[in-house]
């Protein structure tokens, strides 16, 4: 029989009861009684007390403290397969979709990228969060970015109706797949290319910037942001004089004086006498 150092092969039923609880400790005493199959035994079972319960000074016991603090993760024998929901929800990178469920429920966006592994997706402005970004890169360092959602959260858009559908995939005669959706019966549009995606978002990102600085105006020098009080007087008579002439910008040269005068006076009935011939 061999002596084999494996609890696979021999287990504790095998083991005569008074070997294994420890109560024949004395090898010699059994050297002219038992013969030599139960020194065998008590060699076994001693060699797996000194596995499970390892001496001070074995080197196994010191090659602990050289372990990292955070253990691997535990791996099963057999793990679950993994399963790609995008294939079977025919979600692409380019789809229109609409988000069901959360704080964002109802919204529209393009999808960005697809994780297949965790089975989530990143929709074009939904999700938001603000994330610090890297300070190296010189921008802002905190942004706002778009999190991952899972895929089940999610629906394709019917292109007719406008409302979350399912989508089932169809051979053609030609045997060109097609997705159809569920709700209107017709075949799902292409989705939008990455290229032409990112071509599409860095315009409007363009488009946006410009229509603020369109609103912000052009640049003014500091000594022209304050209002002086003599040209704001003077802007707004012209703008009296304009509204009483009938929305000429100035009245006759004849008829200046006598009307700045008047304005300056507090008749209000400026307009009127400017008309009357000198």
């Amino acid at each position: 029989m061999s002596l084999r150092l494996s609890p696979f092969r021999l287990s504790q039923n095998a083991i005569p009861k008074q070997i294994w609880r420890g109560k024949i400790n004395h090898i010699d005493k059994l050297k002219n009684k038992s013969g030599s199959r139960v020194l065998k035994w008590i060699q076994y079972v001693r060699a797996l007390q000194r596995l499970k319960h390892p001496r001070p000074w074995s080197v196994k016991f010191m090659e602990v403290s050289k372990e990292n603090s955070i253990p691997r993760p535990l791996l099963e024998r057999f793990n679950p397969a993994p399963i790609d929901l995008s294939y079977y929800m025919n979600v692409r990178i380019g789809d229109t979709v609409q988000v069901l469920y959360g704080p964002d429920k109802g919204r529209k966006g393009v999808v960005l990228t697809i994780d297949k592994k965790n089975n989530q997706v990143i929709v074009e402005g939904c999700n938001m969060k603000k994330v610090f970004a890297s300070p190296f890169q010189g921008g802002p360092t905190l942004t706002t970015a778009e999190m991952p959602i899972h895929i089940t959260n999610v629906s394709l858009i019917d292109p007719v109706i406008k409302k979350p559908t399912r989508v089932k995939r169809r051979y053609m005669m030609t045997g060109e797949c097609v997705r159809i959706s569920k709700l209107s019966g017709c075949a799902m549009p292409e989705p939008v290319e990455p290229e032409a995606l990112e071509g599409a978002l860095r315009e409007q990102k363009l488009l946006e910037e410009h229509l603020r600085d369109r609103q912000l105006g052009p640049p003014v020098a500091p000594k022209y942001q304050t209002v002086e009080k003599r040209h704001y007087e003077m802007l707004s008579r012209l703008a009296k004089l304009s509204k009483f002439h009938g929305g000429t910008a100035m009245p006759p040269r004849n008829q200046l004086g006598s009307a700045v005068a008047r304005l300056r006076a507090g008749d209000s009935d400026a307009g009127s006498s400017s008309k009357e011939p000198t």
